[in-house]
């Protein structure tokens, strides 16, 4: 390539400067080898509503989301794979369904509110 346009022959085509590193066959073994390993399906990047606010029942540490295999997303408890010392006898790590969780701290948080009634009272104008 100069100035963005292949380079070409007196023939048309383009002209080659050095002897190719692979053949087609080893090309196709390396895309093949470094093609991604996982189908695509990660934990969502978003903003959970307990992220960064939730906390492991057994060890005290923060839960993280976690990807599941069947696109069920949950917060979930890595410290003891993570190494921390607190958490080696957290067995087996806690975790709970992102949707199932939220609703859960959702219906506590509404309930423990006090909600004030207002009445009005439209006066009969005659």
């Amino acid at each position: 390539m100069h100035d963005g346009r292949p380079v070409t022959g007196a023939d048309g085509r383009p002209v080659r400067i050095a002897e190719p590193l692979w053949d087609r066959a080893t090309h196709d073994a390396l895309v093949k080898a470094t093609a991604p390993k996982r189908d695509g399906s990660r934990a969502p990047k978003g903003a959970q509503l307990l992220s960064g606010a939730a906390f492991c029942g057994n060890c005290g540490a923060r839960l993280y989301i976690a990807g599941r295999a069947n696109s069920m997303h949950a917060y979930g408890c890595t410290a003891r794979v993570r190494g921390i010392r607190a958490s080696a006898e957290c067995k087996p790590a806690p975790g709970m369904a992102i949707t199932a969780l939220d609703a859960l701290v959702s219906g506590w948080f509404l309930a423990s509110q006090t909600i004030p009634v207002i009445t009005l009272t439209l006066a009969d104008q005659r």
